[in-house]
């Protein structure tokens, strides 16, 4: 086994070479990423709803019965919609997942069985099974928790600075500033756990 470190284009081959395999389910990938971004797209209209609430309604002291009573249900509604969307998500997810984690065990046992006799004289069978087996489980999980994380976070920064600078631009941009401090943190935390996770 080579204990050398991958370096950073190294991973992201791999990284590439990973999500390669969800480019044969489009389909599949297709509706994933459209829940994905209409659940976003949920989590930032609740919070807008609620600015019409304070800004239109609440500070003037207009609380009428039936504009309030109109917009808690399409608060409510948007909350309800939501729930179900990331569930359908979800699952749409896990579905992926397996699909692209069946076609990565295949082509795995397939490259075994054309390894030559010496490399199972050298390599103890259970290493084999657990590379097999675990490796590829932890692979599903990236896919399921990891990426749709990751994607759904983007576009909820990217939405959340969409809607400051639209309410207040002086506020948006001097919250980009914490922006660069963000990216220096997730870059230190990604050069060392990578060390210590291989």
């Amino acid at each position: 086994m080579n204990d050398r470190w991958l370096t950073t284009k190294e991973q992201r081959r791999v990284l590439w070479r990973l999500l390669a395999y969800m480019g044969r389910y489009k389909k599949e990938t297709a509706l994933a990423f459209t829940l994905l971004l209409l659940a976003t797209a949920g989590e930032l209209s609740g919070p807008y709803l609620v600015k019409v609430f304070i800004d239109d309604y609440l500070v003037p002291g207009r609380l009428s019965f039936g504009p309030v009573a109109a917009l808690a249900a399409a608060y409510l509604g948007v909350l309800v919609l939501k729930t179900i969307i990331s569930y359908f998500q979800l699952v749409e997810f896990q579905r992926l997942a397996l699909y692209v984690i069946q076609a990565l065990r295949m082509d795995v046992f397939a490259k075994v069985h054309r390894l030559g006799m010496s490399y199972f004289d050298r390599t103890p069978g259970g290493s084999i099974v657990s590379r097999v087996t675990n490796d590829t489980e932890a692979i599903k999980d990236m896919f399921i928790s990891v990426l749709a994380a990751f994607v759904q976070n983007g576009l909820f920064v990217i939405g959340v600075f969409v809607a400051m600078f639209s309410l207040d631009a002086k506020l948006a941009l001097f919250c980009l500033f914490i922006l660069p401090a963000i990216a220096f943190i997730m870059h230190t935390y990604r050069r060392y756990s990578s060390v210590f996770y291989q």
